[in-house]
């Protein structure tokens, strides 16, 4: 059973309304216009056509949270050899300088820091092969289940 089905089996004994197990809707409620606005900022970038995309996260609100940039750097370094990854960073625009940075040291990828609200975000996270974030918000943004209760 999926996680977030015994979840609602829990709030179901409050007397919730949940869906029955595996009925329940996996997803953000990621409308049309948002999946070609999707399309058409993938479409921008010249250098993902093609390669495997990989979101990362490298930033957060709290500095106990922020792993070293070396970490980032290296693990996507060999990705980037290993699979021809296409390293897209997300982030606020306090997250920016982190992503100049690692695209300097990359030699490619995108810097979308700041550049994309949270809604429009959520579809090119979700078009991405994998996801690394030091915090786990962005990280829920594209796997969320969106149950009607």
């Amino acid at each position: 059973m999926h996680q977030a089905d015994l979840l609602l089996q829990r709030l179901s004994s409050d007397g919730l309304v949940v869906p029955p197990p595996g009925k329940g809707r996996v997803d953000v409620g990621i409308r049309e216009e948002e999946r070609s606005a999707s399309k058409l900022w993938w479409s921008g970038i010249p250098g993902a056509k093609g390669r495997l995309r990989v979101a990362l996260g490298p930033g957060s609100k709290m500095a106990a949270k922020r792993w070293p940039l070396e970490r980032f750097q290296e693990v996507v370094k060999r990705l980037i050899r290993r699979y021809d990854v296409w390293p897209v960073v997300f982030g606020g625009n306090e997250d920016r300088s982190l992503g100049d940075h690692l695209l300097e040291r990359w030699g490619r990828g995108t810097n979308a820091a700041g550049g994309l609200g949270s809604g429009p975000a959520l579809r090119p996270w979700r078009d991405a092969v994998f996801i690394w974030a030091t915090t786990r918000g962005p990280c829920t943004w594209p796997c969320q289940p969106a149950y009607p209760v």
